[in-house]
């Protein structure tokens, strides 16, 4: 009689596991589905976002992470340079824009900052874009005034 007690609210959480991971596949491709409209929409480039991030922390010393948002002809990276490295912002500043304009064709507009806060927004605005959440109106008037800041 005990063992009867104990499996059924076994089952029973079994039961109600297994439905909640069936459900769980549909809601990505849906997301993604509307992502993908909102990237078409504003000219949101992930791969390139991710790439350009990436390679500058791969190949420019005092680099300790990057976030890119490419939109468009628009390249925007903001760098976290921290310790003693912050004695070479300029420097390194331009180093970022001169191999970027190297690597990607003229066709680009480089961005870039050193700002911790301008860092902190673009971090927001490359998640919310990734998850597509905003509007795109939203997130362009966003990425815009980014951009305007970063060039002070």
């Amino acid at each position: 009689m005990k063992r009867s007690h104990f499996s059924l609210p076994l089952l029973l959480v079994l039961w109600v596991l297994s439905g909640c991971q069936a459900a769980e596949p549909n809601q990505p491709r849906v997301q993604s589905q509307e992502t993908d409209a909102v990237y078409q929409q504003i000219g949101y480039n992930p791969v390139l976002s991710n790439h350009t991030a990436s390679m500058v922390k791969k190949r420019i010393n005092g680099v300790d992470d990057a976030v890119s948002v490419v939109i468009g002809e628009d390249v925007s990276i903001a760098l976290k340079v921290t310790g003693i490295d912050r004695f070479r912002l300029k420097g390194i500043k331009k180093e970022v824009a001169s191999q970027l304009k190297k690597d990607l064709s003229d066709r680009y507009t480089i961005h870039v900052t050193t700002d911790k806060k301008l860092f902190q927004d673009l971090q927001t605005l490359k998640r919310k874009v990734n998850h597509g959440e905003g509007t795109p109106k939203a997130i362009i008037k966003t990425y815009n005034k980014i951009n305007k800041d970063m060039h002070g």
